[in-house]
């Protein structure tokens, strides 16, 4: 698990298209936050559903 100066890094960003990791962040317990990675289709994905 990778530790940074704040702490743990128990939070994670999962594409919400494809379902890759996208980054891990210092969060005080474990967190789930949902982006787009920067894969063609999940770009595509992302604008069409603004």
């Amino acid at each position: 698990m990778n530790s940074t100066k704040k702490g743990l890094a128990m939070g994670i960003v999962i594409c919400s298209n494809c379902g890759s990791s996208i980054d891990a962040l210092p969060t005080q317990k474990v967190t789930t936050y949902y982006s787009y990675c920067n894969h063609p289709d999940c770009q595509k994905k992302k604008r069409q559903n603004r």
